[in-house]
């Protein structure tokens, strides 16, 4: 694609900077059309560990993943050309974009001579989504695609714009092709101990690795698993059905992304034996090359590569998962879900309906807002007394009706086995997954029925306080050694306790179950199955919850119940001086999640004084329990 754009275009023949950049985006829209025939036709498979072994190098290919790490700017040929030849009177430009080297058979090696352009991708790591249930990943997988799809039809029209603009821009001028990847003529010096290896050497040169003077680089080690342990070492990236990890390389404005985003990636999958072993070579001469390679340059067999044609940013999945049953999602079909939803949610808590408003507004729970930090509702559900089974039931319930749920059994053994919190290894130049680090619109399901008492250990009590961090402001802290770095968190909390939490800061609430029911799980079983049967089933289920989400987002207040918040707020602060404004702002969030399950655009002072009622008896309940 990127030869047929540069033979359509003369200026390019001769060399011209921005004129390459143009083809460079042209061939871009190419593959973006391509791509999008392909994903209607559903002939572009999802990448995994058993694909990823038998797919051909060049294969189009689908991937959907949590952003762990991001490596510093990788600087590639983005545009060569071999001097004249008897061969070759009229050499032609190649480009090195969508590869790690010049593919034999198809383009030359880089010659000593060659004219050349340096441009910038950014590598990232990607894992699986942490917690995510396959139905979620299936029904949001064609929201995925219709975006991927239009966004494809921009970018065409986008690279088109910027094609007839071709030469005469001058250097200050918009360049909305070129971005951040075209980064053309940029003053490059190649690393000093690969310089000698690797210094256009035409018999093996077919790997280049720039840096920037100076830049360091950052990569990517062990995913953790939510119970702490090892999710899979990093040299096991194909060695189970699901991936380990991915490094997806982004072009263009796709380099703009943040740590724990989940996108969904179509691109092509570049398998480079040559390239992998030139590598290895140059690392098998210098040790610190070596543990650098080991995290950011694995071998392609066992983490696969993937250069992004284009990306999608996928948010907390409910927008798929609302368009997979669009009606269910609308205010007019929420007072029917509703019941179904509360009757699976009350069947697990034991027939306790007042759990059941609190558990679902914490499952709806989003933020909206920072600095204060706003919308988010931890609840903390104390069992004490209630029959075995709840955590398991509810975690049954919780994982048919929203996407992603990571269930963390909370005791001094888990709590020491391993630090939860990403942390930088500056040993391999990377940064270690922890257990916490989490997708937004992840339940965080704390299991502290099994806690029994113990020593905490230097690593179980920082895992505490991170717990405790996302609770009270959303946010965890990557621990650099020498700092620690909060990076915002939009992670629903549910706290199941048989008494006192370790977690504070919580709604509590009493769990109440009714004597001589069914045992939580079998309860909450038979109530999924109806739940199944009814009209819709699931996917209206989880539309509704979806559609609820959404509402809460855009929930207004109208200018009545504006007016009786003012008020109970002033009588709270008078009655209990001590009174945090955070307190008042988890009322507002928690009456507004409650309004917006009801099927509610705007909330009203009847809905607030529901509220407000249901919270005082819950809270009176649990002061004389605790």
């Amino acid at each position: 694609a990127f030869a047929a754009a540069v033979a359509a275009d003369q200026a390019a023949v001769a060399g011209d900077a921005q004129a390459l950049r143009n083809c460079g985006a042209e061939a871009r829209r190419a593959l973006a059309e391509a791509a999008q025939v392909a994903l209607a036709a559903g002939a572009v498979p999802l990448l995994t560990a058993d694909s990823a072994a038998t797919l051909p190098n060049g294969t189009l290919v689908r991937f959907r993943g949590l952003c762990q790490d991001l490596f510093n700017p990788e600087y590639y040929m983005g545009a060569y050309r071999n001097g004249t030849t008897a061969q070759e009177p009229s050499p032609a430009w190649h480009s090195l974009a969508l590869m790690e080297g010049p593919v034999a058979g198809i383009m030359p090696t880089v010659a000593d001579e060659a004219e050349h352009h340096i441009w910038e991708r950014r590598p990232f790591v990607a894992v699986p989504v942490p917690g995510e249930g396959v139905w979620a990943a299936l029904q949001d997988a064609g929201a995925a695609q219709a975006a991927l799809c239009a966004q494809q039809t921009q970018a065409g029209g986008a690279a088109a714009a910027a094609g007839s603009a071709k030469r005469g821009r001058d250097d200050g001028g918009d360049d909305t092709v070129a971005s951040m990847e075209e980064v053309d003529d940029i003053e490059v010096q190649p690393d000093a101990a690969e310089a000698a290896k690797r210094s256009r050497d035409a018999a093996t040169a077919v790997f280049y690795k720039y840096r920037v003077a100076g830049a360091g680089a950052s990569g990517s080690a062990t995913p953790v698993s939510i119970s702490g342990r090892a999710g899979g070492s990093a040299a096991a990236g194909v060695g189970a059905t699901t991936l380990s990890r991915v490094i997806i390389k982004a072009y263009g404005g796709e380099n703009e992304l943040r740590l724990n985003e989940v996108v969904e990636v179509v691109g092509v999958l570049v398998r480079t034996p040559e390239v992998q072993a030139v590598a290895a070579a140059a690392a098998a001469e210098d040790a610190f090359v070596a543990g650098e390679d080991a995290v950011h340059n694995p071998p392609h067999s066992r983490v696969p590569r993937l250069h992004a044609v284009v990306m999608h940013r996928v948010g907390d999945g409910t927008a798929g998962i609302a368009a997979a049953c669009p009606a269910a999602a609308e205010v007019n079909a929420a007072a029917e879900l509703r019941l179904r939803v509360a009757a699976a949610l009350t069947a697990a808590l034991g027939g306790d309906t007042a759990a059941t408003e609190f558990a679902l507004a914490a499952l709806l729970a989003r933020v909206h807002s920072r600095d204060p930090t706003i919308g988010h509702y931890a609840v903390n559900l104390d069992v004490k007394g209630a029959p075995a089974g709840i955590p398991a039931a509810l975690r049954m319930v919780a994982e048919a009706l929203v996407p992603r749920v990571a269930p963390v059994p909370l005791t001094v053994e888990t709590l020491n086995a391993a630090p939860a919190v990403p942390r930088k290894d500056y040993a391999a130049d990377c940064m270690v997954g922890g257990a916490l680090q989490l997708a937004e619109g992840t339940l965080l399901l704390v299991d502290e029925t099994r806690l029994a008492s113990g020593k905490l250990s230097a690593v179980g009590v920082a895992n505490l306080e991170a717990l405790k961090a996302i609770v009270e402001e959303q946010a965890l802290e990557y621990d650099f050694e020498y700092y620690k770095m909060p990076v915002g968190t939009d992670v629903q909390v549910l706290v199941i306790s048989d008494g006192r939490s370790l977690i504070p800061n919580a709604t509590v609430c009493p769990v109440r179950t009714q004597h001589g029911g069914a045992l939580p799980e079998q309860a909450a079983a038979q109530a999924m199955a109806v739940l199944a049967a009814a009209p819709g089933g699931l996917d209206a289920a989880r539309s509704y919850m979806a559609g609820a989400v959404a509402r809460a987002r855009s929930m207004s207040i109208g200018e009545a119940a504006a007016a009786r918040i003012e008020a109970d707020f002033v009588t709270a602060r008078q009655e209990q001086p001590k009174l945090s404004m955070e307190t008042m702002h988890g009322w507002l969030s928690a009456a507004k999640l409650l309004a917006a399950s009801h099927g509610e655009v705007q909330l009203s002072v009847e809905r607030w004084a529901a509220f407000r009622a249901l919270d005082q008896r819950a809270q009176s309940a649990s002061g004389r329990r605790n």
